[in-house]
């Protein structure tokens, strides 16, 4: 029982309302009573500071018209609050006494009371007290005292006694009809509520389906994004990580397809070579001949693997860059000597424009290496024989610049934007005899952007490519 989010959210509000709901009937029932025995017996000592000044009237002018006026206000509190009121002269001596079930005419107030309570009163001051009377605590009689003058002096005394419980009872009414207020009340939050926990429930219920599909490997599916509170814009970034999945996973399984296919060729060949070495009457030249392929394509699926990992760290973001100060031109330099053996098998001709003998920049050099090296490699590859490669570098503004140009057969223009792409090759009917990984330019590529920089090329049909990039001095 209660498990869902939905049934939780709906149980909580409900504790929320009800509670919340029962304090404030608590605190209202308590605060309206007291506020409302406050207002009555401030009521009822205007009433008595009336009955005061009519009686005030009637002593120093004993006729029965002020009489009447006096009786008649005396009879009102008494009806009105359920009171006993008395009339008593300045010795406590109780002329009057109206209401009640006993008369207290004629009789005299207790001299200790009249010590501690009335003598105020003969002061001129008005007097409210619940001590007046020994009555039981859970049912106190207030009695209110106030002066009644005549020719500017205290002639009388006018004392008002009420239970508080007879001033309570219509609260009490109001009260019982007030406790209803929770009832009804949660009837109608436990219909909001029942909406509200639906509406906050159900984009987090979409939210587990996102979930649940990605665990299923179905990288497709979205989360509706139809407003703008915080769990839309959780949403919007698991539709983000939905996408980056997506890609993920066309790109684990594009790379296994075609580094399964790069890695057959020369598995292919070597299985191949390997066969034909069985046969004993091959001669020792021949013999060599197949070792010596054997060997070319075991370093070509070394250099290929090396590279898908180097590619592979550089995209998952594990790689990190050691950068230091080093002179580009010396690297260049190096990088050429290594090629030697293929420049001169092709009769290249190297040019070499350095605007200056040392320009340095500040980089990691063993990742600029594996992009010259890269580079070369290709300028090589795609250019004829007799061809030219030229390599030029120059500070530009607060960079340098590295170009390697070959005047080879140049890319269609077709296939320029796609040359960086992951295993893209150009059209090999087109370039016969060549072959390619292509992941070269896209490790290039993504090298340089660890760089905060990257690659360009211009290219031409059969007359020149340049690459070039610029890199922090």
């Amino acid at each position: 029982m209660f498990k869902s989010f939905f049934s939780k959210v709906i149980l909580t509000f409900t504790l929320i309302v009800v509670v919340v709901i029962a304090s404030i009937v608590f605190a209202q029932n308590y605060y309206y009573t007291n506020l409302y025995i406050q207002n009555v017996l401030n009521e009822i000592e205007e009433e008595a500071n009336d009955l005061a000044q009519k009686v005030g009237d009637y002593l120093e002018n004993p006729t029965y018209s002020y009489q009447s006026k006096y009786v008649k206000s005396l009879d009102f509190i008494s009806q009105k609050y359920n009171a006993l009121v008395w009339i008593m002269d300045t010795d406590g001596n109780i002329i009057i006494s109206q209401g009640g079930d006993i008369s207290f005419s004629g009789k005299k107030i207790p001299d200790i009371a009249l010590s501690k309570y009335l003598n105020p009163v003969l002061q001129g001051h008005t007097v409210r007290t619940a001590d007046f009377f020994r009555a039981d605590e859970s049912d106190p009689i207030v009695t209110i005292c106030v002066p009644a003058k005549s020719g500017g002096e205290v002639a009388a005394i006018i004392a008002v006694n009420t239970h508080v419980a007879n001033l309570s009872n219509f609260t009490k009414t109001i009260s019982k009809s007030m406790w209803m207020l929770p009832f009804v009340a949660f009837f109608i939050a436990a219909l909001f509520v029942v909406i509200a926990s639906g509406y906050i429930s159900r984009p987090l219920q979409e939210l587990n389906k996102l979930a649940i599909e990605a665990g299923k490997g179905n990288f497709n599916y979205r989360y509706d994004i139809n407003s703008q509170t915080e769990i839309a814009h959780i949403g919007e970034n698991f539709n983000k990580m939905m996408s980056r999945l997506s890609k993920m996973e066309k790109f684990r399984s594009d790379f296994v397809q075609n580094a399964s296919h790069e890695l057959k060729a020369p598995i292919t060949v070597i299985s191949g070579y390997c066969q034909a070495l069985m046969d004993e009457s091959l001669d020792e030249d021949k013999r060599k001949e197949y070792l010596n392929i054997i060997l070319s394509e075991t370093d070509r699926m070394k250099q290929l693997i090396e590279t898908l990992m180097s590619l592979s760290r550089i995209e998952s973001g594990n790689d990190v860059l050691n950068k230091e100060h080093f002179n580009i031109n010396e690297v260049l330099s190096q990088k050429l000597l290594a090629f030697e053996f293929e420049i001169e098998k092709k009769a290249l001709g190297i040019e070499i424009n350095y605007e200056s003998d040392v320009l340095e920049v500040c980089a990691d050099k063993a990742k600029i290496e594996q992009v010259i090296i890269n580079l070369l490699q290709n300028a090589i590859k795609y250019t004829r024989e007799k061809d030219k490669i030229i390599i030029t570098t120059r500070q530009v503004k607060a960079k340098a610049y590295i170009e390697i140009m070959d005047t080879g057969i140049g890319i269609d223009e077709k296939d320029l934007d796609s040359i960086f792409d992951r295993f893209y090759t150009v059209d090999k009917a087109k370039t016969p005899g060549k072959s390619g990984s292509g992941i070269g330019l896209s490790l290039v590529k993504n090298i340089l952007e660890l760089h905060e920089s990257q690659i360009f090329v211009d290219s031409e049909k059969d007359r020149f490519t340049r690459f070039y990039f610029y890199l922090d001095m």
